[in-house]
């Protein structure tokens, strides 16, 4: 699967004046922090195959060998993680903390310690609490119906007699890699020139030339998404007796370490930018107060 790249904010969300933080001090000063993540996957951790729930079977007789077609019926489950893993990070305390911490650099008197301020250990807090704090509730699978018939033979010299034979559904672990790849940000201040009467715009900082000076680069690994993966098309067969549920929950997601720092191709600057959007959110010049 292709890389997936996603933003916290929404674009959506930040289309409009009420997506940005307005300085409490300053009624015409508004600011924006923009995370942008890659999700890289989906990965198969290990081939082996791990048993879920039973969905066939049959036993041994004794005295007759038993040559049988077995047809059985079952759900394959598609866990989709791309939307949980948005929903997720944009409720996510760890990385709402992150931009407020940074957001606290953002002023006309600092602005350059927007870039100077990510540490190393800022970036460390972060995958700290992000590993501990963050949660992927898968909601929504999609679901297709199966039926896989098979010929055994059953030998109850072999199986002993009422041996039982179950078939059970197959999974392997899969997982998806989340990285913060880079943020954005961008200042939008209301001035009154000397001898104007409306407020002008100012962009900081501004754009020098092709550069977009407001991107600062991280390749932060945050975590790896573990997850069930259902193998299509097969059943896993076992004696009855030497059965045991190993994939209890098909949905669950696992947040795991990740340490493997990766630089990802991304389009630098994004499209559209921060100063595409507050082009059509903020007007040149407004009236203001005098």
């Amino acid at each position: 699967m292709p890389d997936i790249h996603f933003t916290v904010p929404f674009i959506n969300e930040v289309k409009t004046v009420n997506g940005w933080k307005q300085d409490g001090e300053a009624e015409d000063s508004y600011s924006l922090i923009r995370c942008h993540f890659v999700l890289r996957g989906d990965r198969q951790m290990s081939p082996s195959m791990k048993k879920g729930e039973i969905v066939g079977g049959s036993n041994s007789l004794l005295g007759v060998t038993q040559k049988l077609t077995l047809s059985s019926e079952y759900e394959v489950t598609t866990v989709s993680l791309v939307e949980s893993v948005q929903e997720s990070l944009k409720e996510s305390e760890a990385v709402s903390e992150f931009v407020s911490s940074l957001s606290a650099g953002i002023n006309l008197a600092e602005i350059g310690k927007l870039s100077s301020g990510i540490k190393d250990s800022t970036k460390t807090s972060l995958k700290t609490s992000f590993k501990d704090t963050f949660k992927v509730q898968v909601s929504e699978t999609n679901r297709v119906k199966k039926t896989v018939t098979r010929e055994i033979t059953i030998d109850p010299t072999i199986f002993g007699p009422d041996a039982g034979l179950v078939l059970a559904k197959a999974y392997n672990k899969h997982a998806y890699d989340l990285y913060l790849v880079f943020l954005d940000y961008l200042f939008i201040e209301y001035k009154r020139p000397p001898l104007g009467v409306r407020l002008k715009r100012n962009k900081i900082p501004a754009i020098k030339g092709n550069r977009h000076p407001n991107i600062i680069r991280l390749d932060l690994p945050l975590a790896s998404l573990v997850f069930w993966k259902q193998v299509p098309d097969t059943l896993l067969q076992s004696k009855e007796e030497d059965y045991s549920l190993e994939v209890e929950d098909p949905f669950e997601v696992q947040i795991a370490d990740l340490t493997q720092s990766k630089r990802l191709p991304v389009t630098i600057p994004p499209k559209p930018s921060l100063y595409d959007i507050s082009e059509t959110v903020f007007p040149r010049k407004k009236w203001g107060l005098l």
